[in-house]
C-alpha cells in the first residue's frame, strides 16, 4: 500500500472516478475495521518473546540432558558389567558343576553295576550247608552238586552281607550337596534376573529418550548458525518469526497510514465528520477533554481549524485512498497468514521444548532408578562373591564324596573278587580235607589190622609159652597192646591235628 506522505502526484491519478463522500466513508469504515489486526501484531510480539524463552529453555535443558545422559550411560555400562559378571560367575560354575556331576555319574554307575553284581552273586551251598552234608555228597557229580547248591542257597547273595547304609547315606549326602548347589545357583540367578529386569526398565526409558532425540534430530538437523538456511533449524525458525513479525508490523503500519489518510480526506470534505460519526456511531467528543496529543480520528469529530490544501493535493490524496482501499482486505489476510505461520513455528518450538522437558523428566526418573540400583549394587556384588565361595566349598565336598563313592565301589569290587578267591579256597580246603580223610581212614584201617594182629600174636605166644613163664618175670607179659586212633581235632583246641589216645 502506498503512503500519501511519500507519494507525489501521479499522472495516472485522473483514471479514478472522483470519490464521493459516501465512498470515502466506506473506505474509512473499512480502514477502521482493518485496524483490528493490531491484536495480531501484538500477538506476534508475544510469540517472538515466547519463542526466545522457549529457545533459551531448550538450550539449557539440552545442555543438562546431554551432560546427564553421558553420566547415565557410564553408570548403565557399569551395571551391565555387573550383570555380565553375575552371568559369567553362574555360567562358569555351571560348567564346572556339570563336569563334577559327570565324574559323579561315572562313579555312581560303577557303584550301581557293582551292587547289581553283588545281588546276582548267590552264596554257594558249600559255604551255607552243614559240613556233614557236604561230606556225604563228595562223590556226586559236579553238575548235580552245583544245581542243588543254587537251589538251597538262592535266598542269599553277597548283597546281604554288605552294610547298605554305607552307600545310601553317602548318596543322600551327595543329593543334599547338589540341592545346596541348585539353591545357591537359583539365588544367584534370582539376583541376576532382578538386576536385568531393573536394567530392562531403565533401558526402556533410555530407548524412549533416544527416540525423542532421533525425532528431534530428524526435524531439527542442527542449531548452528552455519545451518541457518535450513528452515527446520532453531536459528532459522527464530529468524522466520522475527521476519514475519516485522512484516506484520510493516503491513499494520500501512493500514494505519491508510486509516489516517482516510481521516485527513474526510476532514477536508464538507460534512465528512458528521458522516464518519454516523457511520461509526461515535459520540461527539467533549472539546474540554480533548488533549493536545489526541488521535487523528478523535480530531475528525472536533471542530478545529484545518490547514487548507489545494484541490490537486486533495485529488491525489483521494486517488491514493482509492488505490489502497482495494488492497486493505489482502493486507489483512496477509497479516493473518503471517500470524498463522508464526503460530505454527511457535508450536514447533513448543514441541521441541516439550520434548526437552520430557527427556529431562525421563532422565530424572532414570537417575532415581540409578540411585536405587546403586544402593542395591553392593548386595549384587556380595551375592556373586558369596556364590563363588559357596560353590568352591560345595565342589570340594562333592569331589570328596565322589572319591568316597569310588573307594566304596572299589571295596565292593574287592569283596566280589575276594568271594571268588574264597570259593577257590573252599574248594582247595575240601580237596585237602578229602585227602586227609582218606589218609586217616587208611591209617585207621592199617592200625586196626596191626592191633588185631598184635592181639592174636600175643595170645598165641601165651598159648605156646605162657605155662612155662612165671607171671612176674615181666610186667607186660599179659598186657594188651596199645590202641591208636585218628580223629578230627579243631585247630583252636590243640596245636596238633593228630590226637594220641591209649586204651588199656
Amino acid at each position: 500500500m502506498a503512503n500519501y506522505a511519500s507519494v507525489s502526484p501521479s499522472p495516472n491519478a485522473s483514471i479514478h472516478e472522483p470519490a464521493t463522500l459516501d465512498r470515502l466513508v466506506v473506505y474509512f469504515v473499512a480502514a477502521k475495521r482493518s485496524l483490528s489486526s493490531t491484536s495480531q501484531v501484538s500477538r506476534a510480539d508475544e510469540i517472538v518473546r515466547g519463542a526466545r524463552r522457549l529457545i533459551e529453555e531448550h538450550a539449557v535443558l539440552k545442555a543438562k540432558n546431554t551432560f546427564v545422559r553421558t553420566g547415565v550411560d557410564e553408570q548403565v555400562n557399569v551395571l551391565h558389567s555387573v550383570g555380565t559378571g553375575l552371568e559369567t560367575v553362574g555360567r562358569e560354575a555351571q560348567v564346572e558343576f556339570q563336569a563334577v556331576i559327570r565324574s559323579l555319574d561315572v562313579a555312581n554307575d560303577r557303584l550301581q553295576a557293582t551292587l547289581a553284581s553283588l545281588q546276582k552273586t548267590i552264596i554257594s551251598r558249600e559255604l551255607t550247608a552243614p559240613r556233614q552234608e557236604v561230606d556225604e555228597e563228595v562223590d556226586e557229580s559236579q553238575e548235580l552238586y552245583r544245581g542243588k547248591s543254587e537251589e538251597i542257597s538262592q535266598l542269599k547273595s553277597l548283597h546281604d552281607f554288605i552294610d547298605e547304609a554305607a552307600h545310601t547315606t553317602l548318596l543322600d549326602s551327595l543329593r543334599s550337596t547338589i540341592d545346596s548347589y541348585n539353591t545357591a545357583q537359583g539365588s544367584l540367578q534370582t539376583t541376576r534376573l532382578t538386576l536385568e529386569e531393573s536394567l530392562r526398565a531403565l533401558q526402556d526409558d533410555l530407548n524412549t529418550i533416544d527416540h525423542l532425540h532421533r525425532q528431534d534430530n530428524a526435524a531439527y538437523a542442527s542449531t548452528n548458525l552455519s545451518s541457518s538456511n535450513d528452515s527446520s533449524s532453531i536459528p532459522s525458525i527464530f529468524h522466520s518469526l522475527t521476519t514475519h513479525a516485522t512484516e506484520m508490523a510493516s503491513l499494520l503500519q500501512s493500514l494505519i497510514s491508510h486509516h489516517d489518510l482516510c481521516i485527513t480526506a474526510l476532514k477536508h470534505t464538507e460534512g465528512g465528520s458528521e458522516a464518519a460519526r454516523a457511520a461509526t456511531s461515535n459520540p461527539i467528543p467533549d472539546p474540554l477533554t480533548a488533549t493536545a496529543e489526541e488521535s487523528p480520528e478523535a480530531s475528525l469529530y472536533r471542530n478545529k481549524a484545518r490547514p487548507p490544501i489545494s484541490t490537486s493535493e486533495r485529488d491525489e490524496m483521494v486517488n491514493v485512498i482509492v488505490t489502497d482501499a482495494a488492497e486493505v482486505d489482502d493486507v489483512v489476510l496477509e497479516i493473518r497468514d503471517h500470524g498463522a505461520t508464526m503460530e505454527s513455528l511457535l508450536s514447533s518450538l513448543e514441541t521441541r521444548a516439550q520434548g526437552s522437558r520430557t527427556v529431562y523428566k525421563k532422565l530424572q526418573s532414570v537417575l532415581s532408578q540409578l540411585s536405587t540400583l546403586g544402593d542395591e549394587l553392593p548386595s549384587h556384588v556380595a551375592a556373586a562373591r558369596s556364590f563363588r565361595q559357596t560353590w568352591s566349598t560345595l565342589r570340594a565336598t562333592i569331589e570328596a564324596q565322589t572319591a568316597e563313592l569310588v573307594a566304596l565301589t572299589g571295596f565292593y569290587d574287592s569283596f566280589i573278587a575276594s568271594y571268588a578267591s574264597l570259593l577257590r579256597e573252599v574248594e582247595r580246603r575240601r580237596m585237602i580235607d578229602a585227602k586227609m580223610r582218606k589218609i586217616a581212614e587208611r591209617t585207621r584201617r592199617e592200625m586196626q589190622a596191626l592191633y588185631a594182629e598184635d592181639v592174636d600174636m600175643r595170645q598165641q605166644f601165651l598159648k605156646d609159652v605162657g605155662e612155662f613163664l612165671p607171671r612176674d618175670i615181666w610186667p607186660g607179659l599179659e598186657e594188651r597192646p596199645v590202641r591208636w586212633d585218628v580223629k578230627e581235632v579243631v585247630e583252636d583246641e590243640v596245636e596238633s591235628g593228630v590226637a594220641q589216645e591209649q586204651y588199656p
